[in-house]
Formats: C-alpha cells, structure tokens, sequence
C-alpha cells in the first residue's frame, strides 16, 4: 500500500524528492512565505554552518527570528545537523530553530531535537504544509510505504 504523499496528484506535480538541494531550499522560502514568515532569506551553500533560510514573525506581539535548515534527504535525519543548528541559533542569538526534511529523524535526531529545543518537519508534515497551500503541485515519491 502506497502512503498518500507519494502519489502524483496530478501530470504537473513535481516530486520533491527530484529537486536539487537549492530548488528544495528554494520551495521552503516559498512555503515560509505562505504561512506568513517575513523576511525571508535563503542563505544556504557550501560554509552555511548549517543554516539554509532567516526568516521572522511576529508571534504573542514581539518579532520572533528563527533558523532554518533544509535536508532533502532520502534517509533520516541524525542528531549532528539538530546540533549544528542549535549551535548556530545560539551564536547568532536568534528565538528558534527548525529543521525541515522530505525524510524522517532518527530516534537519536528526535531525542537531540527535544533536548535542545530545534523544531522538526518530518516530510510527512511537509507534504500536509505543501498541500495546503500548493495543493496538488508536489509530492514526495521518496517516502516509503
């Protein structure tokens, strides 16, 4: 049985599990913007320390500036980029820290996320923020069923 965030919705829908490491960061600057996230700058590369986007919102009436690291992966995210980010939300003195795959975590990833307080999107939770507000121009032909 196929899970739902593999299935091609449509002849146009573009697997996100296909993009380059720049076209997914790309679509999260993209996806940041639709949920309402001002600011947003892609800053990814060779030497990001592990960061990919800036961005900031208002939240509980104060601005609130977060990080963001994209992993267009096929396996699961570990604990060593949860860390890297944390340590670069704690450097450059911003509220938060998210990293966002097309795959999952490890148990190990999961753990660390908790522990230091970095935010997860998993692609399952991906695919349901993309349906949202693109519905039915991705999908993710790398999530197993």
């Amino acid at each position: 049985m196929e899970r739902k965030d593999t299935a091609k919705p449509n002849e146009d829908a573009v697997d996100i599990s296909t993009l380059t490491g720049t076209e997914f960061e790309e679509l999260i600057v993209r996806l940041l913007k639709a949920e309402g996230y001002e600011n947003v700058v892609r800053i990814g590369g060779a030497g990001d320390l592990g960061v990919d986007i800036m961005a900031s919102r208002q939240e509980n009436g104060r601005i609130c500036r977060e990080l963001f690291q994209c992993k267009r992966w096929v396996h699961n995210v570990g604990s060593e980029p949860v860390q890297r980010l944390y340590a670069e939300r704690e450097r450059r003195g911003f509220d938060a820290a998210v990293c966002i795959t097309t795959s999952g975590y490890t148990k190990d990833g999961e753990k660390v996320a908790r522990d230091l307080e970095v935010g997860t999107t998993d692609g399952t939770e991906l695919m349901k923020k993309l349906d949202k507000y693109f519905p039915g121009q991705y999908y993710n032909g790398s999530r197993n069923a």
